[in-house]
């Protein structure tokens, strides 16, 4: 789990739903390994964590949610660590940023209605980025969302990762200008399920 918020915490610590929430850069990087700690003990248990080393060394992560579980309350997020979470980013940034989240669900659960595969975070280490490290994280869990027969789901704050997505199946449901929160413009891709690969 180390190796997983450490990857995930520098590659979002510039992405502007963070950098919009959590305003201080030192709260930031000290929140954010936290606040994935927290999400990965909350969901990928029901969803997945993949790693990905490359001759010995972690290059990246992808963490899945169950599309089909309901919001966790404030004990399950106490449990997994959102105190820790707020302590680090301070009251005011965690607010922000939980509110932004709400707003998120609120247009998730719009957008998809049925079962489905969530995909919270996918993330590779600066320098290896480019080398089709999240192509082989996304084909990894995108390979489990077929077995389960469900369709999968995103959003990303940078257009420039739309591209990557399509090529796996997604379609933009929900694109610029259509979803504006203080971080931006948010695109929310669902995809059907690929038939299984070989």
């Amino acid at each position: 789990m180390d190796t997983a918020t450490r990857i995930l915490g520098q590659a979002f610590c510039d992405y502007p739903v963070f950098t919009a929430t959590l305003t201080d850069p030192l709260r930031r990087q000290a929140a954010l390994p936290l606040t994935f700690r927290s999400l990965i003990r909350q969901f990928a248990p029901r969803g997945g964590l993949d790693l990905l080393d490359r001759e010995g060394e972690p290059v990246g992560a992808a963490l899945w949610a169950d599309g089909t579980q309901d919001e966790a309350g404030l004990l399950v997020s106490l449990r997994s660590g959102q105190l820790s979470f707020a302590l680090a980013a301070g009251l005011r940034d965690a607010v922000a940023l939980m509110r932004v989240q709400e707003g998120n669900v609120r247009v998730d659960r719009e957008i998809i209605r049925e079962p489905h595969a969530y995909l919270l975070a996918l993330a590779v280490a600066p320098g290896h980025q480019g080398t089709g490290a999240g192509s082989e994280l996304l084909e990894r869990g995108l390979a489990r969302v077929d077995e389960a027969g469900l369709p999968a789901y995103l959003e990303t704050n940078l257009p420039q990762n739309v591209r990557l997505y399509r090529r796996h199946g997604f379609v933009v449901v929900r694109g610029a200008g259509t979803r504006v929160t203080t971080a931006g413009t948010c695109f929310a891709l669902p995809a059907e399920p690929c038939p299984l690969r070989p």
